[in-house]
């Protein structure tokens, strides 16, 4: 009997379930409010020929909590966007990628993180791409009030200078995930903006690619070298972001496929990186043990002038920035 009664209990919860999985993998936005160009303030034009760029990973601020079954508190939110302001401030970065940035989610206390970056910085415009949109995301597991629920996270570009000709590419996902996964899967992007600097203009693309499928991964990095080797010739290509591939591993990932195309550098060089490795670790920030995050450019068209890890800015995601100073070459 009690067997008999289990049964018929599993087979009643089975429809309550499969709304909440519907309901809870669907999105929250239009198709139209997902990928947006802002602007903050009046165009700037810059004073000097030197540009400085950033790539962050910001991990929506949670520190190294970010993907823990733990309680966070919102002032623990409050301390972290106050050190980044306080740090990227100090540096007066022309440009930043960011990557697990939040526009509207429960886990980060409803905060658009982009927005109060962008106008805290003073910066003229963003491009915001959302690639994880969900009304209610069961993870991390465990007691229910651990998980992240509503989530509307992406990526975006923040600079001075105005964009346009913007686009978002989507790329491959996991093709071996199960289909519940696939359901809450954070989709990897690459954005594109052509970037007015002057009387000059910079392709950027800003990306996050796959961290936990390296085949996944090496197919999203073939798309990024189509796009690349596509606009290379044309103009100064700028690309930021995580690439959740190592430096170590330059013999059989992401990396090394993308640094055989052309006229491809590295803002901190394998040379550089051999030397030193340590300064150049960039996750994770409590411990850093490798690079995973990097910032690329056509030779052709672009001079470097320096490079370094932002270690000052410490603990507010699990990730470290990368800064990359350059000029244009006329």
């Amino acid at each position: 009997m009690l067997r008999k009664a289990l049964f018929y209990t599993l087979i009643a919860a089975v429809p309550s379930f499969c709304v909440f999985y519907f309901w809870a993998s669907s999105s929250n936005l239009d198709v139209s409010e997902k990928y947006v160009i802002k602007q903050y303030n009046e165009d700037q034009v810059s004073k000097t020929d030197t540009l400085r760029a950033i790539t962050f990973n910001i991990g929506y601020l949670s520190g190294m909590t970010n993907n823990l079954a733990t309680e966070r508190k919102k002032e623990l939110f409050d301390i972290n966007l106050s050190a980044s302001i306080k740090a990227l401030g100090d540096l007066s970065p022309s440009i930043i990628g960011l990557q697990e940035v939040d526009y509207d989610a429960y886990r980060s206390f409803h905060l658009n993180q982009a927005d109060t970056l962008a106008q805290t910085l003073q910066f003229t415009h963003g491009y915001h791409s959302v690639n994880w949109d969900k009304r209610y995301v069961p993870f991390p597991y465990g007691l229910p009030s651990y998980n992240f629920r509503k989530i509307v996270s992406g990526q975006s570009i923040i600079a001075e200078g105005a964009f346009f000709n913007a686009e978002t590419f989507k790329l491959s996902d996991p093709s071996e995930a199960p289909f519940y996964y696939k359901a809450f899967y954070l989709d990897r992007l690459i954005q594109k903006v052509d970037w007015v600097v002057g009387e000059d203009t910079v392709t950027v693309l800003n990306l996050h690619l796959e961290a936990f499928d390296q085949q996944t991964r090496m197919m999203q990095a073939e798309r990024l070298v189509s796009l690349y080797e596509f606009y290379y010739q044309k103009g100064p290509v700028l690309i930021l972001g995580d690439f959740n591939s190592r430096q170590s591993e330059l013999d059989n990932d992401a990396m090394r496929l993308l640094m055989r195309s052309p006229d491809i550098g590295s803002a901190i060089s394998w040379e550089q990186y051999q030397q030193d490795s340590v300064s150049y670790f960039t996750y994770s920030s409590a411990n850093p043990s490798y690079m995973i995050d990097y910032i690329l450019y056509n030779k052709n068209f672009i001079v470097p002038i320096g490079s370094r890890v932002v270690q000052e800015i410490e603990e507010v995601s699990d990730h470290l920035p990368v800064l990359f100073d350059f000029m244009l070459a006329h």
